[in-house]
């Protein structure tokens, strides 16, 4: 994720190959950016030492270790956090004098359509917010929104990555199962995901209610019809509830707000 991020803002140009500082323990998977012109360095310490902006893309359970190293340091930081979990205030207990502004992005990001919800501390002034806007608009789109709707987001933007994924999986399981076996697999996958692309894009850009639009697709009696009924019948919409629930639940426990 921390890549996807370095990624937007370089191609985007919000930063010169020279202003960004990169930090892995294993530099040998940050060559791409070397040959660029960035630097990087198996030291984060040494890296947030350098640099105005701060971003921790580390793991949370590796936050707490890290903020101790980085103390000394933080006056006058902007700090973005996209540790799931960690709260604004816990890092800015552990980074007095700076600004915090916490994320919860998604994959997409990887490939320039993220969706990231964003949220600013009490320290954090204007143009700080417009930065930190700035390089998550460079690989999606940007939600801001209160502490308290992250963990509704983790299963709305976050892990719904997953559902969508679970049932182009599922679709191009029964293709395979119908007369598509013949086809290369990934020619298949394709095909369902351009179908799931054109959707979202026809309900995007005409600016559809998405059950309207299900409601035009289904003639009285036809073949679309009768797979929505399938779907009634198993309850879908009840089990897509029940689990984004289960989700919101889960990141409620690991934030410690059950």
């Amino acid at each position: 994720m921390g890549r996807a991020i370095a990624d937007g803002m370089l191609s985007s140009g919000l930063v010169k190959p020279a202003e960004l500082v990169l930090a892995d323990l294993q530099t040998e998977r940050l060559q791409a950016y070397t040959q660029m012109g960035c630097q990087v360095t198996a030291d984060a310490v040494e890296a947030c030492r350098q640099a105005d902006v701060w971003i921790l893309g580390v793991k949370p359970q590796s936050l707490p270790e890290l903020m101790g190293n980085l103390h000394p340091y933080c006056e006058g930081k902007l700090v973005i956090s996209i540790a799931a979990g960690v709260s604004i205030g816990t890092i800015e207990s552990a980074l007095p004098k700076c600004s915090v502004v916490r994320v919860m992005p998604n994959t997409p990001l990887m490939v320039g359509k993220g969706v990231s919800a964003l949220c600013r501390g009490e320290r954090v002034n204007d143009t700080e917010r417009a930065f930190a806007e700035k390089v998550f608009s460079c690989a999606g789109s940007v939600i801001w929104c209160g502490e308290d709707l992250l963990n509704p987001m983790t299963a709305l933007t976050s892990s719904s990555v997953a559902y969508f994924a679970r049932l182009i999986s599922d679709m191009c399981v029964w293709a395979e199962k119908n007369g598509f076996d013949a086809f290369d697999k990934t020619a298949v996958t394709k095909w369902v995901c351009d179908t799931a692309a054109g959707t979202a894009k026809l309900i995007t850009d005409r600016q559809l209610n998405p059950a309207d639009l299900v409601r035009t697709v289904a003639s009285p009696g036809g073949t679309t019809q009768r797979a929505l009924d399938v779907f009634d019948e198993q309850n879908l919409d009840g089990i897509v509830s029940d689990a984004m629930d289960a989700c919101l639940r889960r990141a409620n426990e690991l934030s410690g707000n059950a």
